[in-house]
């Protein structure tokens, strides 16, 4: 641990900038509060030597007065209350900066729960990459983050207390050193892009689809678009010819080297039984690539399988696929789209490959020394100024805080003056048709009969299946636009079905069951289609987990129902609640109208408002807010439109 002079406690503003990401957004917590919050609290004071008793959760009479001690030693007011200003001066004291140029472990410290800075945000982003870690990169060593790091110690057989020193970082760093432990994610300079198959190869056939022709079309599809955004890139075939082992592998690595700066990309659909992308890395090689192309390909709405590796049955020690063992050192990854006997992926495939092609660019991007810019977006270029904040910057341009933290890489929200950002435009990805629903042929169907029956034509079916002929197989799946929902009761919701979609999660969301949306929308399974439209029934109780500051009244009040009705229904003899109390909540038919979302990192009411398309003013009325500031894990209730 850092030692701290506590006579010497006079910070500059640049102390507190810094220049790194702000960490402390943190509601106001005082005594009697509970939970995460006051956790991080005990810790940091526990770890300024200000608090000598035991990390509970509970803001105890103990941490007031560990509180006020460290706020008089930092010239704050000793209200015993964590304030904004205390948070952020809590998270200066326990920050640790500078990392090594060198980057020898020798030189790293010691950290553990408490702990905040560059230190702890490095250590979040490897066990991130390696899959141990889910949480965010904030920065701060919490409770998450201290199990993950027991997690990655038993894995390599080290001593599991949490604690973060010389044998785990050597763990991290030398086990692990293709993740560029000081440099965070690993950065490329250039690309090359394999289309898989070719002239005397067709690869995977299906009566809809040829592998060789699927591969080459989106190869050339991201080939351009990586051209466009100055990526250095190259491809193995840019027609359908037949290349030897030996051509394909000479066409990978003669552009730019067999160097671990390079990353190939070997485009391939599946076959063999199976629904949904894989993503297969070599073994030289981390996962973070693959997994990333993969997490990227699930949010444009295909299903995820997995990320692995295989090896040749007879040698375990070398790669299964020859263009991962033939090239040595650069990043060869193969992405498998979709199955061609599945007819699910055969209609999305087919329907959605340039979305699923600019998924895999869009992942790519995050690890080239380039900046990704969606297709036909007009990016316009933009200066922070002082005043500026993220949330400021999306309103000016009609925008969210996600997308210009995802066009612009960033991990916080933090600015400073003078930085440059790409702010989106309009239209800043291909999305798939709304309103389209897959239509699986029957026995009997024609495309006049279906056309008939979806209130169509013909030419539109033709048209948007992109098909050649008129004639069907008894199983094909068909897109049909435009099609119209019969609702059976008027006072239902109708919810139209976005990339990362459940049953259980839409389900959640409109507290129900993912029975009750199976049963009123005859689903025959559990696969949903972007754009697909669901009856969502209405739920006679929802669950509503009491905070701090609720009485049974207010509760009543806010959900259009009585207190009396509360008590009958949860089996209450008092008014009395306790802070994370579960209560079932009656709702009627036409009055529940809204729904609960929890805040998370980056949230503010215009982005929330936007998403869910009400207003600002609304969600401020539903909830009593009487400001606009938010705080992570906080629940709103969000009027259903």
């Amino acid at each position: 641990m850092n030692d701290y002079d506590f006579n010497k406690f006079e910070l500059s503003e640049s102390d507190l900038n810094n220049g790194e990401t702000t960490h402390y957004d943190y509601p106001e917590i005082r005594e009697y509060d509970s939970g995460n919050e006051v956790l991080i609290l005990q810790e940091k004071l526990k770890a300024l030597n200000f608090f000598a008793g035991s990390i509970t959760g509970s803001f105890d009479y103990s941490t007031k007065v560990a509180a006020q001690n460290f706020q008089s030693a930092y010239g704050l007011e000793e209200t015993g209350i964590i304030d904004e200003q205390t948070w952020e001066m809590l998270f200066v004291a326990t920050d640790i900066f500078n990392i090594p140029n060198d980057g020898s472990i020798l030189n790293f410290p010691t950290i553990r729960l408490g702990d905040s800075g560059e230190y702890v945000r490095m250590l979040q982003q490897s066990l991130v990459q390696l899959l141990f870690y889910d949480g965010n990169i904030s920065g701060n060593f919490d409770s998450k983050t201290q199990s993950s790091v027991k997690a990655f110690q038993i894995n390599n057989k080290l001593t599991a207390d949490g604690i973060v020193g010389r044998n785990t970082w050597s763990a991290l760093v030398y086990l692990y050193s293709p993740l560029a432990i000081c440099g965070g994610l690993a950065k490329f300079r250039a690309l090359v892009i394999d289309a898989g198959h070719g002239g005397d190869d067709p690869g995977a056939v299906s009566s809809s689809i040829i592998e060789k022709e699927f591969t080459l079309k989106i190869s050339q599809y991201m080939n351009n678009r990586f051209r466009e955004m100055g990526v250095p890139v190259a491809m193995t075939r840019t027609s359908d010819e037949t290349l030897s082992r030996e051509e394909r592998i000479k066409r990978m690595v003669t552009p730019f080297g067999d160097t671990t700066d390079v990353i190939v990309i070997s485009n391939h659909i599946n076959a063999g039984g199976g629904e949904g992308a894989e993503v297969i890395y070599a073994l030289r090689n981390t996962p973070e690539v693959a997994q990333t192309i993969l997490d990227e390909l699930g949010r444009a709405g295909q299903k995820k399988r997995s990320v692995y590796q295989r090896t040749l049955p007879d040698d375990p020690t070398k790669d299964y696929y020859y263009i991962m063992r033939d090239t040595k050192n650069t990043a060869t990854t193969i992405v498998e789209y979709g199955f061609l006997d599945n007819n699910t992926d055969i209609a999305k495939l087919q329907k959605y490959w340039d979305i699923y092609a600019e998924a895999v660019v869009k992942a790519v991007m995050q690890f080239m020394n380039y900046t990704y810019n969606p297709p036909g977006s007009g990016n316009i270029k933009y200066v922070v100024k002082a005043g500026d904040s993220l949330w400021a910057i999306a309103n000016k341009f009609n925008t969210t805080v996600d997308a210009i933290m995802m066009l612009n890489n960033m991990t916080s929200t933090s600015l400073s003056i003078g930085q440059q950002l790409l702010i989106p435009g309009e239209n800043v990805e291909p999305s798939p048709p709304a309103g389209n629903i897959v239509y699986v042929v029957k026995s009997g169907d024609s495309l006049w009969s279906i056309a008939k029956k979806f209130e169509t034509t013909v030419d539109e079916l033709v048209r948007i299946n992109k098909l050649t002929s008129t004639n069907l197989a008894i199983g094909q799946q068909l897109f049909v636009p435009g099609v119209s929902i019969e609702i059976p009761d008027p006072s239902l919701t109708v919810y139209t079905v976005v990339a990362g979609d459940t049953l259980s999660s839409i389900a959640r969301k409109f507290s129900t069951s993912t029975t009750a949306i199976i049963d009123i929308n005859n689903l025959t399974s559990d696969i949903l289609q972007i754009g697909q439209r669901l009856i969502i029934p209405r739920a006679t109780t929802i669950k509503y987990i009491v905070r701090s500051g609720d009485s049974l009244w207010s509760i009543a009040n806010r959900h259009n129902t009585t207190v009396d009705e509360i008590k009958r229904l949860n089996g209450l003899t008092s008014n009395l609640l306790s802070i994370g109390q579960e209560l079932l909540i009656p709702v009627s038919g036409e009055g529940f109208e809204n729904f609960e979302y929890i805040v998370k990192s980056g949230d503010s009411l215009w982005s929330i408002a936007n998403m869910h398309n009400t207003t600002v003013d609304e969600i401020k009325r539903l909830n009593n807010l009487t400001s606009d500031r938010l705080a992570i894990g906080q629940i709103l209730l969000i009027p259903i439109r």
